[in-house]
């Protein structure tokens, strides 16, 4: 990955996000936040063959801070919002149909705010995209021949 301080690209090392995890426990599906190097979501899913559950994450790599967003019935795929300050899961309603849910964030952008609420009924898979403008600092250059 490209170090923008060092203005290279990085070592190559990669680690994990958990050393060791409990018998039944899995993690699944991280995303970091739009703005934040230091801040993943992730699905939790506890499952020993008789109890099986599903949570939302969020955590601050540097600190080892974490709080869990939601509780969910089904992995729940996380996206940030562009601005950091939401995350969208999949879920269902109470009518049991497939919906987004989105749970506000603070500015730590680890900690939920409020309930969650139905963001996109009918849906699942959330992803959030920013529409804008972008400079670049170079002119566009074409050559079609």
């Amino acid at each position: 990955m490209w170090d923008n301080q060092a203005n290279d690209f990085g070592d190559g090392t990669i680690s994990k996000l958990f050393n060791a995890l409990p018998a039944g426990v899995s993690v699944a599906n991280p995303v970091f936040s739009k703005n934040s190097p230091n801040i993943v979501a992730f699905d939790y899913t506890f499952d020993d063959g008789l109890i099986e559950e599903h949570s939302i994450f969020a955590a601050n790599i540097e600190t080892g801070k974490m709080n869990r967003i939601a509780s969910n019935d089904r992995e729940g795929f996380p996206s940030f919002s562009t601005n950091d300050d939401q995350i969208a899961y999949s879920s269902v309603n109470s009518f049991n149909m497939q919906v987004v849910k989105a749970m506000k964030l603070k500015s730590d952008k680890i900690t939920p705010v409020g309930e969650a609420g139905v963001l996109v009924p009918d849906a699942k898979w959330p992803v959030y995209f920013a529409k804008g403008n972008r400079t670049l600092g170079l002119a566009p250059i074409a050559n079609f021949t």
